[in-house]
């Protein structure tokens, strides 16, 4: 499952059983979105400005 924004992804980690474990994206943050301002296209908001990618869980 991918976000808006082409440089970004979604990952999920699921056990043999099922499970869901761990869930994130690695998400680019640049001039596109407000340097992690929480605009679009990412939709997700950093503590400080960013410019590059970014993990979050």
């Amino acid at each position: 499952m991918n976000d808006r924004d082409e440089m970004s992804f979604f990952f999920r980690q699921t056990y043999a059983d099922g499970r869901d474990g761990l869930c994130g994206g690695v998400l680019y943050h640049g001039e596109r979105d407000g340097f992690g301002s929480g605009s679009g296209p990412v939709f997700a908001v950093t503590l400080e400005k960013t410019e590059g990618y970014s993990i979050h869980t």
